[in-house]
């Protein structure tokens, strides 16, 4: 599933993040509000180019649905 284009990622443009050759990586961001029971699905996808913004070639790599309260 990819995501459609007016979606967008949490935290600050471009909402990225990379890994080193172990594939070992962290993404840290601050919300302004919570997302649960805004967002259905979280997405974390590979931009094989290496460019965030090009969102026709992304892969999806994990995805975890996100509860509706906390």
């Amino acid at each position: 599933m990819k995501p459609k284009k007016h979606e967008i990622g949490a935290g600050s443009d471009p909402y990225m993040f990379k890994t080193d050759s172990n594939g070992n990586g962290s993404y840290e961001a601050i919300l302004s509000e919570s997302p649960f029971g805004k967002w259905k699905m979280l997405m974390i996808v590979l931009h094989p180019n290496g460019n965030p913004r090009d969102m026709k070639n992304m892969i999806g790599a994990l995805s975890a649905k996100m509860p509706a309260n906390k």
